[in-house]
């Protein structure tokens, strides 16, 4: 999570649950409204996040380097190549396409 999501997430959480304000006035308050606004906002988790794009990335570059060779030798290529190429293109759109918060 980067900062501007961490400020959008309080941010938002607070402007939809005024009530909230007021424990920012205290350092402990401050915090427990952080974890919570984290908590609602849904955010990935980084880690996974960056392993499931990494993968689909990698796949997506195994499929187009072994396509580029078996075209390169004359060979007809595999249906089966195409779908799993196909499917981590789709696969890596879905992960990166943004969720409205509405």
């Amino acid at each position: 999570m980067n900062q501007q999501q961490l400020v959008n997430a309080i941010s938002d959480y607070i402007v939809d649950n005024p009530t909230e304000a007021e424990k920012l006035k205290t350092s402990e308050g401050a915090k427990e409204v952080i974890k919570e606004a984290v908590k609602q906002a849904n955010l990935p988790d980084t880690v996974v996040y960056r392993i499931v794009v990494g993968s689909l990335g990698a796949a997506i570059v195994i499929v187009i380097v072994c396509v580029a060779i078996l075209a390169g030798i004359k060979v007809s290529i595999p249906d089966g190549l195409i779908a799993i190429g196909a499917a981590a293109v789709g696969g890596l759109a879905g992960v990166l396409t943004p969720v409205s918060s509405s």
